[in-house]
């Protein structure tokens, strides 16, 4: 199946698709987060590995949106079938990983020292902060790049060709001498 081959308006509709749940992951987590009265060390850290790990369930409801919807072969519904299976098991590596940040974190940087704002004063380097999501990041762009691929493909807006229908039966006029029920 060629990926990125298709540029048609068709195409971009699936991309506001995925878009869309991309974006309503990412809200999910993020809502909360800011609606949260009690501030967490750093928090832009653990929001993105949190965000990372979650939208893995997007590339799987648009997987699953262009079975339902797309006309396929059996072997490429398989073949979606089997990344929203993947894809399964990177979310709930994911959350995996991004429930043991904390852990993660205070091995990379040590005890945090929440100040006033409930930030931590300890200098974290950007190579331990790059190690703590590296994992969920690099997953999350590797889906989206398959996600836009399925998006912009021709397989994807493939119009079928019209089924032919059995023309409706004609009413055929019929003669008093054909007419079977005559008395």
């Amino acid at each position: 199946m060629p990926l990125f081959d298709s540029f048609k308006d068709e195409n971009f509709d699936w991309v506001s698709v995925l878009l869309l749940l991309i974006g309503s992951s990412v809200v999910s987590v993020m809502a909360p987060n800011f609606m949260n009265r009690n501030p967490r060390t750093h928090n832009l850290l653990r929001l993105i590995n949190e965000c990372t790990a979650r939208v893995q369930l997007a590339y799987i409801s648009f997987y699953l949106t262009l079975l339902i919807v797309g006309k396929f072969s059996t072997t490429l519904g398989r073949f979606i079938g089997f990344i929203m299976f993947v894809g399964l098991g990177f979310w709930l590596g994911g959350l995996y990983l991004a429930s043991k940040q904390d852990r993660t974190i205070q091995r990379f940087h040590g005890l945090c020292n929440p100040g006033t704002d409930g930030e931590c004063d300890t200098k974290f380097r950007r190579y331990d902060r790059w190690r703590v999501i590296q994992t969920n990041a690099v997953i999350s762009v590797l889906s989206c790049i398959l996600a836009l691929g399925f998006a912009f493909s021709s397989t994807v807006v493939k119009k079928e060709p019209p089924s032919v229908q059995p023309s409706p039966p004609s009413i055929q006029s019929i003669s008093p001498s054909q007419n079977p029920h005559k008395n």
